[in-house]
């Protein structure tokens, strides 16, 4: 079980890291490769052994993690916070002092990480705000657009590319000259859907199109024609059928009837009929919140309306999100609603507009950088590069390498001669650094790829691009840490924290999990922090009505309940035929398949055969039955097998099997056919406040009749648990919890042995406010 770590390590890592098993063999890491941090000079705020953590560094981190603490900087607060900090320090420490920080499987972890944390800085910053702010603004529209589209590839040649432009062009011709759009998309566009949809894509908004078709959308007046718009695609040409404004967000409750496709098919049958029942009372005028906190599945907001989180389009499953914004006034409900999850009805509570820009800028902002407009912040950061880092190419040199290109590059079989005198050559410089026509070479052979009907100088210079951008790219980003003051900061949050996950996750949590002898001893010696308070072992039949609680009533004279009422289909023998053919085989392993799934079940099946027949017949299809059962290892305690003889003058013989339940909720599907709301069963040993029908008992034992919003709780109380120690596998997971601090807060002892702790309290006196 693995805690928390502490808040100064920042929410992210701890969600983003993952435990790294220290047993592995250390291996050896060059110079360059470290992840050491290099200490600073002072002064220090702490030394944690002899490492000194200076003013600046401590503040970063402590801001990060008392941004709402109005009284952060206290004495009292910074110097609690300082016995925290130093206990992170001194594990940090302790990995470091053990080489956890040399094992390859770290570093490449942390060069992962720092690899992540680098993104933000490898965008051109300006070009990212107005992207995100031009995506805002248009999702306040929808727009309806119709486009032809003619295939082109992405790396097509300059000739291809011509003769697809020419041809689109063509079209947006003919179109302006007053022929159907739609004709002309249903006879030429080679997007698939065109046949039917006759080019028309309905309404979309911003970030649900590739950004140069969605660009030119928007730009688009209400029947204009665009010009050819080129996307990963091919060529498009638009044209805009009409807009509207957005449909905003929108806040809806709702009544949840479970049922996902891993159920039986039964239960969706069940959930189905109880969420009409529930339909037809909310249209004879009961009260939502009731039926909503009596019967709906949804445990988070069932005692709370079932209101949900306000949300927008494309944030709920298709059908569920349609029903809601289908609904124009609040409190209009809709009819049962089939979800992935169940069918749901529901109501609107609130619509508003879209929400303030400050509310959606970081998830637009993620939006953005996946969405096909982030290659325009990449195209300016790489233009800024050029410029900050005096990028300068050799065109001479430059023609002599393309000059190397053959037709084995269009193979993707392209090599080159290392002795060339040519590989020597500096094709580009990126400040001091040279970069040689052989780094070049390596890297399209290492790039380079099968390109059937493209010239070898195309896919060379096709290559270089790439090799440039990835090149000034990587360039930047070893130097960020130089570069970026914040950005070194969060480097060094997310070393220490990787190798503190790791260091705690084999001295304490990992430790704790695995120490079963260490589990049992620490609840031995603490039995009296594992308790249970006073308990009710009981059943709540919760009856529509007196009729149902009767017919309970009656069920409850047995020990087991039939599934259902019908009399089982009979499955028939052939005459003086003993075995089970293979459709007598399928419908009786289906109810062993039930049987498996649910250990409550077992089975009774009747048997019978004709008078013409011979009496061994019988005993021969028992034997051939209880063969299945015994195939799928179904003991024999759970199944009967009746022969009824020869009985039958008509007919075929045949076979029926009925399935049996020693769950009490069994009497609720059994009782519920007619009427999905008819009875609700509730089993179990109840504490106070869990069961309020239970809390209405006298809490002694006995059986009890109550009348509680408007329908009838029948109450067996079969015994009463007086408070007691749980058992140890009835707290095994708190136990563990508390086994880890428990020996975390050992642990920490024996470092402060082994490592000096010292706080500068003049500094710490420099940070009180």
């Amino acid at each position: 079980m693995k805690k928390v770590i502490l808040g100064f390590i920042g929410l992210s890592l701890i969600y983003a890291c993952k435990s790294t098993k220290t047993s592995q063999t250390k291996n050896n890491v060059s110079a360059t490769q470290s992840s050491k941090v290099v200490e600073d000079k002072g002064p220090f705020i702490i030394k944690v052994a002899n490492k000194g953590i200076t003013p600046t560094e401590f503040k970063y981190v402590y801001e990060k993690n008392n941004q709402s603490n109005d009284s952060a900087y206290t004495q009292k607060n910074l110097n609690d916070y300082l016995n925290l900090y130093s206990n992170f320090r001194l594990k940090v420490a302790e990995a470091e002092s053990l080489g956890y920080d040399t094992v390859g499987t770290f570093v490449k972890e942390l060069n992962g990480y720092k690899k992540q944390l680098a993104q933000p800085y490898l965008k051109e910053k300006g070009v990212s705000e107005r992207l995100i702010q031009e995506a805002y603004d248009r999702m306040k529209e929808d727009v309806n657009a119709s486009h032809i589209l003619l295939k082109l590839a992405d790396d097509a040649e300059p000739k291809d590319t011509l003769e697809v432009y020419t041809k689109i062009m063509a079209l947006r011709e003919r179109a302006l000259k007053g022929e159907a759009f739609d004709k002309l998309a249903q006879q030429y566009s080679e997007d698939p859907s065109a046949k039917e949809n006759k080019g028309n894509l309905g309404y979309f908004t911003s970030l649900q199109m590739v950004y140069p078709f969605e660009d030119a959308a928007f730009k688009l007046k209400v029947g204009d024609i665009s010009m050819p718009v080129r996307t990963r695609f091919g060529y498009h040409i638009l044209k805009v059928n009409n807009k509207r404004a957005s449909q905003g967000m929108v806040t809806v409750a709702h009544i949840w009837a479970r049922y996902t496709d891993e159920q039986e098919p039964s239960d969706s049958v069940e959930a189905l009929k109880e969420i009409n029942e529930i339909h037809k009372r909310l249209l004879k005028g009961e009260k939502w919140d009731e039926l909503c906190s009596q019967f709906s599945d949804d445990g988070r907001t069932a005692k709370s309306g079932g209101v949900l989180p306000e949300f927008g389009v494309a944030q709920m499953t298709p059908s569920f999100e349609d029903a809601a914004f289908g609904l124009k006034k609040a409190g209009e409900f809709t009819k049962p609603v089939r979800t992935p999850y169940g069918w749901h009805i529901i109501k609107l509570v609130e619509k508003k507009p879209i929400a303030p820009f400050e509310d959606l800028e970081a998830s637009i902002k993620a939006k953005v950088g996946k969405d096909t407009r982030s290659d325009l912040t990449k195209i300016e950061f790489l233009k800024r590069l050029r410029r900050e880092n005096n990028f300068v190419e050799n065109k001479t040199n430059l023609e002599l390498a393309f000059a190397k290109a053959d037709s084995n590059l269009v193979k993707g079989a392209w090599t080159y001669d290392e002795k060339d005198p040519s590989c020597a050559l500096t094709i580009f410089t990126i400040k001091d650094t040279k970069y040689s026509a052989k780094d070049f070479f390596s890297y399209v052979k290492l790039k380079q790829s099968v390109k059937a009907g493209h010239t070898p100088r195309f896919v060379m210079e096709e290559i270089y691009k790439n090799y440039v951008d990835n090149s000034l790219t990587t360039y930047e980003e070893n130097n960020l840490e130089s570069k970026y003051e914040d950005y070194k900061m969060l480097v060094r949050e997310y070393r220490d924290g990787i190798l503190l996950f790791q260091i705690m996750d084999e001295n304490v949590w990992n430790k704790a999990v695995q120490d079963t002898a260490g589990q049992r001893k620490y609840f031995e010696n603490n039995k009296s922090n594992y308790k249970w308070s006073e308990r009710v072992d009981a059943t709540v039949f919760n009856c529509a009505n007196k009729e149902v609680l009767e017919k309970v009533k009656e069920y409850l004279k047995s020990s087991v309940y039939p599934l259902n009422e019908d009399k089982p289909t009979p499955v028939n023998f052939e005459n003086n035929v003993d075995t089970l053919d293979s459709k007598a085989k399928a419908f009786l392993e289906q109810s062993i398949n039930q049987m498996i799934r649910d250990k409550n079940l077992t089975a009774e099946i009747q048997l019978a055969s004709l008078k013409t027949e011979g009496t061994t017949n019988g005993s021969a299809r028992i034997a051939a039955i209880k063969k299945v059962f015994e195939a799928k290892k179904i003991a024999a305690n759970r199944y009967n097998i009746v022969d009824n003889g020869n009985i039958l003058t008509t007919e075929k013989a045949y076979f029926g099997i009925k399935l049996f339940s020693s769950s009490k909720q069994t009497l609720e599907k059994l009782l519920n056919v007619t009427n999905a709301l008819n009875l609700k069963v509730s089993d179990g040993k109840f504490q106070k406040g869990e069961n309020e029908f239970v809390d209405a008992t006298t809490r002694t034992k006995g059986e009890y009749n109550l009348n509680k919003n408007e329908r009838i709780q029948y109450v067996i109380v079969r015994d009463i648990e007086a408070p007691r120690n749980k058992y140890f596998e009835e707290c095994k997971g708190s136990v563990i919890s508390d086994y880890q601090n428990y020996l975390e807060k050992e642990w920490l002892a024996k470092l402060k042995q082994k490592f000096p702790v010292t706080i500068y309290q003049e500094e710490v006196s420099k940070l009180i406010k």
